[in-house]
C-alpha cells in the first residue's frame, strides 16, 4: 500500500512526537517513504533548529543517520538544501 504524501507526515508525527528541544514545526518534507521534519526550540536560552530524517520501511521508521541540530536556521536550511541537492527531491508539505 503506498502512502499519500499527508498520510506519511500523519504517521510521522503520532510515532515521534514532539521533540522536547525542538518542538516548534517549521515544515516538512517527503520524497517516497522519506520524511524530513525541521523544527526549532531553545536550548540553554539560544535557539536551536533541528532536521529530522527518517524512511518508512515494511510499516516500520528508519533512523538513517543524518538527523543533527544546528545553531543558526541559516545553517539547517543550507543542510536541507544540501539534502535537496544530493539526488532526494523533496516536496513541502507543511
Amino acid at each position: 500500500m503506498v502512502l499519500t504524501r499527508t498520510e506519511l507526515v500523519k504517521k510521522f508525527i503520532k510515532k515521534m512526537g514532539k521533540n522536547f528541544v525542538t518542538p516548534n514545526i517549521i515544515g516538512y518534507y517527503v520524497k517516497g517513504n522519506r520524511v524530513i521534519e525541521f523544527s526549532k526550540g531553545e536550548f540553554l536560552g539560544k535557539p536551536i533548529f533541528g532536521v529530522t530524517v527518517r524512511d518508512y520501511v515494511d510499516g516500520k521508521w528508519k533512523d538513517l543517520g543524518l538527523s543533527k541540530p544546528f545553531h543558526s536556521r541559516n545553517e539547517a536550511e543550507s543542510y536541507i538544501y544540501e539534502l535537496k541537492r544530493s539526488n532526494i527531491k523533496l516536496m513541502k508539505v507543511i
